[in-house]
């Protein structure tokens, strides 16, 4: 096979994980953010003596802003960090293979 040709497939399996690595990358945030909302539930159903709150509100408000952090790194570096370790490889490979040959 030319060059052109591992070329074209390795853009068209850059994309299609790019569109797969980022769904999957945002799967696993959606479950970071259901598990903080399990723990604000537990806080909110523990605290039944004390009505106020405040504290869980606070320990939620907190969590949800790591979880918007943590979402866009899964994201990000389940779409794109295979992608560039493929890229690298390949041309590690072609780069291997080009000094070999005659």
């Amino acid at each position: 096979m030319n060059r052109q040709r591992w070329q074209r497939i390795g853009i068209v399996l850059s994309l299609v994980w790019l569109v797969v690595g980022g769904y999957w990358g945002h799967t696993i945030g959606i479950r970071h953010q259901a598990a903080t909302s399990a723990i604000n539930d537990m806080c909110l159903n523990f605290d039944t003596t004390n009505r106020d709150t405040s504290q869980c509100q606070k320990q939620l408000l907190a969590m949800q802003a790591s979880d918007r952090r943590l979402w866009w790194t899964d994201v990000l570096s389940f779409a794109l960090l295979p992608i560039a370790g493929g890229w690298i490889l390949a041309f590690l490979i072609a780069r291997r293979n080009r000094s070999r040959s005659p």
